[in-house]
This record gives C-alpha cells, structure tokens and sequence, in this order.
C-alpha cells in the first residue's frame, strides 16, 4: 500500500519507475524496517539492465554532510540536520548504487521544500528522486 512500480520500454533501454511513500520519522521502528524491506524487495526485482527511478515522499530530511558518500548525496541538501529517514534513505542508496539526485543541484530553497508545517512556520524538504548509476 505504500509502493507501486512500473516498467517502462525506453528508446535506448527499460525504465523501472518505483514511487514510495515512507513512514513518518517519528513511526514505529518495526514499521520503516518492514518498509524498507518490501522496498528492498521491489529493487531486487527489478531485472538488473533496467534504469530504475526511486521517487517519492520518504520524510526524509538530508543534510549537507557529504563525508564519505559523494557519490550518494550532491552538496545540496537543504535540512539543518538528517534524520533517522535520512539516514534509512541514503543506506538504502548506498546499498543499490543510487544517486539523490535532487541534492546534485543548486535551487532556491523555497522551490527545493516540498512539506510546509501547518502553522506555516517551518517547511523541510522530504521528497526526493534516487536513480541508478
């Protein structure tokens, strides 16, 4: 119920699309492993030539700490701090070579969040799109 893929014939190769909605951050730990399980599950069966495209509201929030996975995250995080989400979503990156790709590039702030706090004062990014290398 919180993931759905699709494969798609490209001119130059498949395309497997997997669009995911993630637990809140403050959920049960036993939830985010069985999410991210069945997620794990749905990357494996993906055949390994196609493209695949990880995309959705994670509720994630990822910093711009980069050390030691560049090749992960680009320097342009938007939170102040990464969270337990963050984290689960740049493991499971890591694990299936895949890139954030919308931490690679420079936008305004206010273009780049995609949550707004109901009280309006507060808004964090936490949607994100993760390709293959």
């Amino acid at each position: 119920d919180r993931i759905i893929s699709a494969r798609l014939q490209g001119r130059h190769g498949r395309i497997t699309i997997i669009q995911a909605y993630a637990p809140i951050d403050d959920a049960e730990d036993a939830v985010k492993v069985s999410f991210y399980e069945h997620l794990q599950q749905e990357i494996d069966a993906t055949p390994r030539h196609d493209i695949i495209m990880l995309l959705g509201d994670f509720n994630a929030q990822i910093d711009q700490d980069r050390e030691g996975i560049e090749h992960v995250i680009g320097p342009f995080g938007s939170a102040l701090h990464k969270t337990d989400n963050g984290d689960r979503l740049i493991s499971l990156c890591t694990t299936n070579n895949m890139h954030i790709s919308n931490t690679f590039y420079r936008h305004k702030n206010i273009h780049k969040k995609t949550w707004r706090h109901p009280n309006g004062q507060s808004s964090n990014e936490i949607d994100y799109i993760c390709i293959s290398k």
